[in-house]
């Protein structure tokens, strides 16, 4: 644990930027793995968007005490990675695994399309229609 404290602390900008990118890709295969083998989807797209969120806040605490105080980049990768964590939970939709007609970004309308899910048999007759 003190080395990964020492890298938080005094990892260059790029090579920290690097290692959190690294980290975003493997958040995000842990979390269609777990998902795959029937953990509950909010539960493992909450316990993934606060790893990657509270690993990016420890490095600009961290670094802030070593003096360090450009974060622009390290605050979009949080940005961008945490909005991509929560949004592939909204498309992929309910507990059934279908995407929910609801969300403008998973059917590419807002309409609840009269029940059923996308692709669930009624509904909206599925997602990209």
């Amino acid at each position: 644990m003190d080395a990964v404290s020492q890298f938080l602390r005094e990892a260059r900008g790029p090579e920290f930027l690097f290692a959190y990118l690294i980290f975003f890709f493997a958040v995000f295969a842990s979390g269609l793995i777990l998902r795959g083998i029937g953990f509950p989807r909010r539960l493992v797209t909450a316990a993934g968007f606060f790893l990657y969120e509270g690993v990016g806040c420890s490095r600009i605490a961290m670094a802030s005490e070593e003096g360090m105080h450009k974060f622009e980049f390290l605050v979009i990768f949080m940005i961008a990675g945490g909005l991509a964590l929560l949004i592939r939970v909204k498309t992929t939709g309910g507990s059934d695994g279908h995407g929910s007609c609801g969300i403008a970004l998973s059917c590419g309308g807002s309409s609840s399309c009269g029940g059923g899910g996308c692709g669930g048999g009624g509904g909206c007759g599925g997602c990209g229609s």
